[in-house]
């Protein structure tokens, strides 16, 4: 029993200040910001970043310089995500985020580490980009559910690089 990915969808990495690296990310590379949690300070917490018209290729959130938070491998849909985290159960892989749904991407995923202790996130869903559309704001408040939309918790074990 394996998963199978069949590609890279996506890479979320840790930056001290967040709106440097994505205006970086804007001005030199090209992608354009699709969503963003914002601080009650005005400061960006998170933001989240495409140039494939996909709802992220890239995401940052606040923490160390140069920290990879996770990989995130594409599977095709729902089905395939189910057996993805039947596949870490069978293999006695620590599962750290049971399937879920985010509200940011509104895509679907699964949080495990390998041996390494890399976290890894098997995703699927997500939305399509208009390019004329104006960045999805979450607040600070929101941040929970823009992470696990449905509990709407994200721990600070969750926020962190290391397992």
């Amino acid at each position: 029993m394996r998963m199978a990915p069949p590609r890279i969808d996506h890479i979320f990495l840790t930056a001290e200040e967040v709106d440097t690296v994505s205006r970086f990310l804007s001005g030199v590379l090209g992608f354009r910001l699709t969503e963003q949690v914002m601080g009650d300070d005005g400061v960006q917490i998170a933001t989240w970043l495409e140039v494939s018209h996909t709802s992220h290729d890239i995401a940052l959130i606040t923490g160390a310089n140069r920290g990879l938070h996770h990989f995130a491998f594409w599977v095709d849909d729902w089905n395939e995500l189910r057996r993805a985290a039947d596949t870490c159960a069978y293999h006695g892989v620590h599962i750290e985020t049971n399937p879920t749904r985010h509200g940011v991407s509104r895509g679907q995923c699964l949080y495990f580490f390998d041996p390494c202790g890399n976290r890894n996130e098997m995703f699927t869903g997500g939305y399509w980009v208009d390019p004329d559309a104006e960045p999805i704001t979450w607040t600070e408040a929101e941040m929970g559910r823009a992470i696990f939309y449905y509990d709407g918790v994200v721990n600070q074990k969750f926020l962190t690089v290391h397992s």
